[in-house]
């Protein structure tokens, strides 16, 4: 299938790409993991009603008149503590100092606060009511045995782990992070930190793919490969069934050096698409070989980035369960942008606020990787439209939501 919109493109990504086969995991290791299937409580939590404060468990009848001018005398019987197992018991005209946490001794329905209380030796003088239930977290109030806590395709958060473990769930069955190969392929380019010879580049968008998925918690070994058919092929079969996933970068057109495609082609993949009308990014092939997406990326670093976080990543995080990896605002639009209407356009730009706006400024490009560094979000001007007037309210993917250009600046 070629020359297909931006829109069939994510769908037809959304369609080829199913999760990863689930994993048990260790509640403490399932940050940032999205779960396989609901989680449910096994058990109450607390699992006995308790003291939620220092003071004096109490039966409410015996302190209905207390008050700081008629206090009512109590024997104190003891003391109970958080974490001990015996559950102690009172009677009438009886109390038990009781620590936050502390088992409600039997008998007591509500706990007098330490500052409603004098203590005098063995009795205790309440100087106020304690209602029923006052001061006091019932067996079952936190979580309750068998309740669904979190459906499944839920993104975990560390206070959701904490949830988790309290009502008494070790592991849990997540989708993985995909692990990762990142393909390079030009004569041109030269590892980071390998000397830069008259005509050579460093691999700046290998570093970029590689960052990216890493900072979304994806496994990567990235490579660069020679410019032959035989090198590509080798690096490739050798490579892919280590892995998840695929992702080249460069020689994704159709000229002569332009490879991979065509090796691709040879290895039997399931080519779904190659080449979209979106500009930049417009070269890039998506297809499954042995089952693995792969994804190859145009090599000029506008279209590289713009097809990658497009396309690529999101494709590649549906493999974890995720959804789309950035947030998505509207802001007001700087300065009229214009484009084809054959085809939908990439915007890259800056955030600012503008007195009571939140606006998007689209970045005029010269240099490409300043240009692309200093981008915090990116404006698509849909297929069909020739133009987004200045002031129009647009929704913007933000790809960078530190360092922006005020310090008034908020996520909503």
């Amino acid at each position: 299938m070629f020359d297909i919109s931006f829109k069939e493109a994510v769908c037809l990504i959304s369609e080829n790409i199913a999760c990863l086969p689930p994993v048990c995991l260790p509640v403490w290791e399932a940050d940032g993991l999205v779960l396989a299937q609901p989680v449910y409580a096994r058990f109450d939590v607390p699992s006995r009603a308790v003291s939620l404060k220092d003071g004096f468990a109490v039966r409410s009848q015996d302190v209905a008149r207390a008050g700081p001018e008629s206090p009512v005398c109590l024997r104190l019987k003891g003391v109970a503590y958080a974490g001990e197992n015996e559950r102690k018991s009172l009677g009438p005209g009886e109390t038990i100092r009781v620590t936050t946490g502390a088992l409600l001794p039997e008998g007591a329905e509500a706990v007098l606060a330490e500052e409603f209380a004098r203590l005098e030796g063995e009795k205790v003088f309440a100087l106020a009511d304690a209602a029923a239930g006052r001061n006091v977290l019932k067996a079952g109030a936190e979580i309750r045995a068998g309740k669904r806590l979190f459906e499944s395709g839920t993104l975990l958060h560390p206070p959701d782990l904490g949830l988790i473990a309290s009502a008494g769930i070790v592991s849990l069955k997540v989708y993985p992070r995909p692990k990762v190969l990142v393909l390079a392929t030009g004569d041109e380019i030269v590892p980071v930190g390998a000397p830069v010879t008259e005509g050579k580049i460093v691999a700046s968008n290998l570093l970029t793919i590689y960052a990216w998925l890493r900072r979304f918690g994806c496994e990567v070994e990235s490579k660069i490969v020679a410019d032959e058919e035989e090198a590509l092929c080798q690096a490739i079969t050798q490579g892919i069934p280590r892995f998840d996933a695929l992702v080249t970068s460069g020689g994704a057109w159709k000229g002569e050096r332009d490879l991979i495609v065509r090796v691709l082609d040879q290895l039997g993949w399931e080519k779904v698409f190659h080449r979209l009308r979106l500009g930049p990014g417009k070269a890039l092939a998506f297809g499954l070989l042995r089952g693995r997406p792969v994804f190859c990326l145009p090599g000029g670093p506008p279209s590289n980035q713009a097809a990658f976080l497009l396309l690529a990543l999101p494709g590649l995080l549906r493999l974890a369960g995720l959804a789309s990896p950035f947030p998505v605002l509207e802001v007001s639009l700087a300065k009229e942008v214009r484009g084809e209407a054959s085809w939908t356009q990439v915007f890259f730009g800056l955030l600012e606020r503008r007195g009571d706006l939140l606006v998007f400024d689209p970045l005029i490009p010269k240099s490409r990787l300043q240009y692309l560094s200093s981008a915090q979000a990116l404006l698509l001007l849909p297929e069909g439209e020739e133009k987004i007037p200045v002031g129009a309210t647009v929704r913007v993917m933000v790809i960078k939501q530190g360092g922006l250009t005020s310090d008034a600046y908020h996520l909503p």
